[in-house]
């Protein structure tokens, strides 16, 4: 039998309330049954860069310590100084020269962790890839726009004495980010396969990249596991007086938006609560309940921090109803969740929710920054007596997908 071959993937540390991390493990899980799969966690604390007891994971510190330290630059952003990854990083956890790596794949569109795959691709001298779950960067100058009003939003709501500083910070890196997309895609362009979790990726990236992205369309599904859980949460389901948030707690998710919409709801419906599930530290957790108190909302806002999976599945199919006002998505496990859990969704017509939900019954979209439109058509909703919910047409289940992925790969590995 011939040995199996080594390949090295580049991921983010796992965080199972982070749809990325979970289709990031999920990922690794699969690639395992075909390859020897060393791992490269890029973390950002200020743990010892070393990696760790299992010595098929290395961990490659990036942060702000380290950037003062080597003075780092990702040379494709000229002007920023976000997390930088260079060779002298890569060996202080491991020495590559002693490991045969066929292949080298990003899970993650994150530029840090593009650049470490593409420094590794270099040591190991093996073919790249990378997995890219959101886009890389956007063309659309309206959606740009919305971007950077939620990230205004969000200044202006929790940090209103500096809202002016903060905002033109935020302002400056999303016109940067979007001025040097064309460095950007020249890394890009140096990878030997990229592959999206959803045809939206390349669409919203523009007609170069739909046609060099594989698109899994979509990359993103439910595995046995959280089919089961999900039958089970859904027979002992009740519906209570309360609504779900259903992104994380963030700008581009559209928290503060979430928040406008349910004011509105609230005005109507007296008793009614908004569940936002997901960690916050105590600094922003007391910034959000200021806020809430600020407008009126301060006994009407639950926070339960982070909660396991089938807490969350719990939450989903009790409420009324599901809020999800992202601006960033490529397929969402949020959307895909509830209407598996039998609970209406009123979001953004970003394109990811456009492309793979379209005709979706208990979604509703509105025009993307609409926070008026959203909050009428979640009125509407609740006053509705018979809602039907009932899962996308366009789905796959994870086995089938992982075999697609995995296909992909062993020919990346083969070629």
């Amino acid at each position: 039998m011939a040995d199996r071959a080594t390949i090295a993937v580049v991921t983010e540390p796992f965080k199972p309330f982070f749809g990325g991390a979970i289709r990031a493990s999920r990922s690794i899980e699969a690639y395992r049954k075909s390859f020897d799969v060393l791992v490269y966690e890029l973390i950002r604390t200020k743990s010892d860069p070393t990696y760790s007891r299992d010595r098929n994971v290395v961990k490659v510190y990036s942060g702000p310590v380290l950037r003062a330290l080597y003075k780092l630059r990702l040379e494709f952003l000229p002007g920023l100084t976000p997390n930088g990854i260079s060779k002298r990083m890569v060996r202080i956890g491991r020495d590559v020269s002693k490991t045969d790596v066929r292949a080298v794949v990003s899970l993650h569109e994150n530029l840090d962790l593009l650049r470490l795959c593409s420094i590794l691709r270099e040591e190991y001298e093996a073919r790249s890839a990378a997995l890219l779950q959101l886009p890389v960067f956007i063309r659309d100058r309206r959606r740009q726009g919305e971007i950077i009003r939620a990230y205004d939003k969000w200044y202006s709501a929790l940090y209103p004495g500096l809202v002016k500083e903060l905002a033109g910070k935020v302002r400056t890196r999303v016109k940067l980010s979007v001025l040097s997309s064309r460095s950007v895609a020249r890394l890009l362009r140096s990878y030997d396969l990229l592959i999206s979790v959803s045809r939206s990726i390349g669409y919203e990236m523009g007609p170069e990249w739909e046609s060099r992205i594989h698109a899994l369309d979509p990359g993103v599904g439910l595995d046995e596991e959280d089919l089961g859980l999900i039958k089970t949460v859904k027979e002992r389901a009740v519906k209570e007086d309360f609504i779900v948030f259903g992104g994380r707690i963030d700008p581009l998710k559209g928290f503060i938006e979430g928040l406008e919409v349910f004011k509105a709801i609230a005005r109507a419906y007296r008793d009614i609560k908004l569940v936002a599930t997901g960690r916050v530290n105590p600094s922003l957790r007391e910034r959000i309940v200021r806020y809430a108190k600020r407008i009126g909302l301060e006994d009407r806002l639950v926070l339960p921090g982070a909660v396991p999976r089938i807490e969350r599945f719990r939450y989903v199919a009790n409420a009324r109803l599901v809020i999800y006002p992202s601006h960033m998505d490529s397929y969402s496990y949020a959307v895909l969740e509830a209407l598996y859990l039998g609970t209406p969704v009123v979001a953004y017509d970003i394109p990811a929710l456009r492309f793979n939900y379209e005709g979706a019954e208990g979604l509703v979209l509105v025009r993307e920054g609409d926070v008026e439109g959203l909050a009428a058509e979640a009125l509407n909703i609740l006053g509705s007596k018979d809602i039907t919910v009932s899962p996308p047409r366009k789905v796959k289940k994870w086995d089938e997908i992982a075999r697609e992925e995995v296909s992909l790969i062993e020919r990346l590995v083969e070629s």
